[in-house]
């Protein structure tokens, strides 16, 4: 007897934007061990099709907030009455200049009925990224690449879930492991603070 799959592998755009749609509406309503297993298979396979063809399969926690307050229909003061907060707070979270809490994030999860994990995500804030603008150094830092693929190893990690974790691409993970030549220190300190769970220490002598 053949068995007809519900889900399967994205193949192309119009069936990634139908999962994703549908795995919206999952985490909108109510989660029973049914759905549970929709929304984990779903999530998997859009997070592979990401990974495919976007270089990341991590999702951007307000990107996802602004979806779930269009589909509610929530200006950014009425979410700021729920939450508790000022207008100004939810402003600068909206916009990537101040960073979710973990008081926020429950509470969000709670609202919105979804798992805490959907908003709990490593995500860059503008600050973060005009500083790294600013500040770019280019440094031989030979050796470095193979330090870090040891770090990874034995922590059990494949460079896909290292990427993951640090909200970079395969490839970028790849790069700093093989190449021995010139590495952004932005994106070093990235791999080893917040992938590897390390701590990056730059010193200066002159």
């Amino acid at each position: 007897m053949n068995t007809i799959l519900k889900y399967k592998i994205i193949k192309d755009k119009n069936q990634y934007d139908v999962y994703c749609n549908t795995l919206h509406e999952l985490l909108g309503s109510a989660i029973n061990a049914e759905t549970q297993d929709e929304i984990e298979l779903l999530t998997l396979l859009i997070e592979y099709y990401d990974r495919q063809h976007n270089g990341s399969g991590k999702s951007d926690p307000i990107t996802l907030l602004r979806s779930f307050m269009e589909d509610h229909r929530l200006k950014p003061h009425q979410l700021a009455a729920v939450l508790h907060i000022s207008d100004g707070d939810i402003t600068a979270v909206l916009n990537y200049k101040k960073r979710l809490s973990k008081v926020l994030i429950r509470k969000l999860a709670a609202y919105f009925k979804v798992r805490e994990e959907a908003f709990n995500t490593y995500y860059q804030l503008k600050n973060d990224m005009e500083d790294q603008e600013k500040n770019k150094v280019t440094i031989d830092l030979a050796g470095i690449g193979a330090m870090i693929q040891q770090a990874r190893s034995a922590q059990g990690m494949s460079q896909e879930q290292l990427a993951a974790k640090c909200g970079v691409t395969n490839a970028m993970i790849n790069k700093i492991e093989t190449e021995a030549g010139n590495a952004k220190i932005a994106a070093i300190r990235n791999v080893i603070e917040n992938g590897l769970g390390g701590r990056m220490e730059l010193s200066i002598q002159v």
